[in-house]
């Protein structure tokens, strides 16, 4: 059965802070929906796992707080270096590429190990 390994580079929490004006009240919308597609997404793997249909996934959190990082590597690419990350498909440039995906493979490093123990047992 498979394993999944993934990566979560979305947009983290909602400010708490509501918009005003039109356009902001549009973009939070838009947001607000789009972090319910991923909750779904994420409950489907939970739902597989539990079923047995895939034997485990582990999943990291680009956006996670720094604090909340466990076995956190001396050199960690501070949440601060990504979280305001366009979403967009502009060319990256070096420098915000290699600070992105170092951060998630760091934090993969992490988590992989605890995910792993479990479908060991």
């Amino acid at each position: 059965m498979p394993f999944i390994i993934s990566c979560d580079a979305g947009l983290g929490e909602l400010a708490l802070k509501a918009p005003h004006f039109k356009l902001g009240r549009l973009s939070r919308s838009f947001a607000t929906v789009h972090r319910k597609a991923q909750d779904s997404a994420r409950a489907r793997l939970h739902e597989w796992a539990a079923s047995g249909r895939i034997d485990g996934f582990a999943l990291a959190y680009l956006g996670m707080k720094d604090d909340r990082v466990p076995a956190r590597p001396a050199d960690l690419v501070p949440r601060s270096a990504v979280a305001s990350y366009p979403t967009n498909f502009a060319a990256m440039a070096r420098s915000d590429f290699e600070a992105i995906t170092t951060r998630g493979e760091q934090l993969m490093r992490t988590v992989l190990p605890m995910y792993l123990r479990s479908v060991h047992r």
